[in-house]
């Protein structure tokens, strides 16, 4: 998807991508530049993928998202499935955005990505959660589609506001 001079686009996440964003050294795997910065605030999550994934070439169901301008392919945050949610027809998105990246429409393009990819794979529902008070990403959760369905309280989050967005017709 293209928006104000770059294209959005998503890249599987490698092993190698995995290690890369848990070090602070920028390098650049298979065409696609990692600077210091990536992945933000989510090398939490890269923590807990390297801990319950074996070392192997990609981490399914986990992407990179990528931004291309002027010739260069650069990953600017990570999105994928959370854990399953039953049935297996739905599932639950999670997704970051390097902080010089945030605000330019990033996370709503990658979002709208992943969700024509889960609908071709034949997911009815794509479930979401935002924290109360993370306006942005509500605001990314609304562009999309999807609608507030309630309130849950996470352990590591607090309260939290449901969202869903059904695929099928």
């Amino acid at each position: 998807m293209t928006a104000a001079g770059f294209q959005v686009g998503l890249a599987p996440l490698t092993w190698d991508a995995l290690e890369t964003g848990r070090g602070d050294t920028p390098t650049t795997l298979a065409g696609i530049h990692y600077p210091a910065e990536w992945p933000g605030d989510a090398v939490e999550v890269l923590d807990l993928l390297a801990l319950v994934m074996e070392p192997s070439p990609l981490v399914e169901e986990t992407f990179v998202i990528t931004v291309t301008q002027l010739g260069r392919t650069t990953a600017v945050g990570l999105i994928g499935l959370k854990d399953p949610v039953v049935p297996a027809s739905q599932v639950e998105i999670g997704y970051s955005v390097s902080p010089s990246w945030q605000d330019r429409g990033v996370a709503t393009q990658a979002v709208m990505l992943l969700c024509a990819r889960l609908r071709a794979a034949g997911v009815d529902q794509v479930q979401a959660q935002t924290q109360v008070a993370n306006v942005a990403s509500a605001r990314v959760l609304t562009k999309c589609g999807f609608s507030q369905i309630g309130y849950r309280v996470e352990p590591h989050a607090g309260r939290c506001i449901a969202w869903a967005l059904r695929l099928s017709d």
